[in-house]
């Protein structure tokens, strides 16, 4: 007999970290192998992104006194481009390298099409920094790995 699969709960799950502080309770690392406090020891995604360097990105921010603020990130890498929809109901963010989860979820996100969906693994917070070192914190986002324009 065929079982489905669907709506069954997929990858991993809490408890979490928040950002920047080891939560005790996490069972896929301990203090000493949270990559937040130790960056060096995430591991390479590929030589080819090794060997090309860290992205560069551009944070520009426009504030002229309009009722509007705007944010522009602009990320250029060898491998996949980070993507993030700020102009949704929620920030949308492919890279779960920038991306600290709080929950699971399974939401399905209409683009436009008829029958064209994409899906939200988790909700949480992302932490994009530009060349400057200066951070923008996003709460409440939703992690779309599918997500490429």
């Amino acid at each position: 007999m065929h079982e489905s699969k669907k709506g069954k709960k997929k990858g991993k799950c809490g408890p979490y970290c928040a950002p920047g502080k080891h939560n005790p309770e996490a069972t896929s690392h301990n203090a000493d192998h949270f990559w937040q406090l130790h960056p060096e020891q995430r591991p390479n995604s590929g030589a080819k992104s090794a060997a090309n360097g860290p992205p560069t990105t551009q944070l520009v921010e426009v504030d002229e006194g309009h009722e509007s603020e705007v944010s522009l990130l602009l990320t250029e890498a060898a491998s996949k481009p980070i993507v993030l929809d700020s102009g949704a109901t929620h920030h949308l963010i492919n890279n779960p390298d920038v991306f600290q989860p709080t929950s699971e979820s399974n939401i399905k996100i209409a683009t436009g099409g008829h029958s064209n969906f994409l899906n939200a693994t988790a909700v949480g917070i992302e932490t994009l920094v530009n060349h400057l070192g200066k951070q923008i914190t996003l709460e409440n986002s939703l992690l779309v790995p599918s997500l490429t324009r």
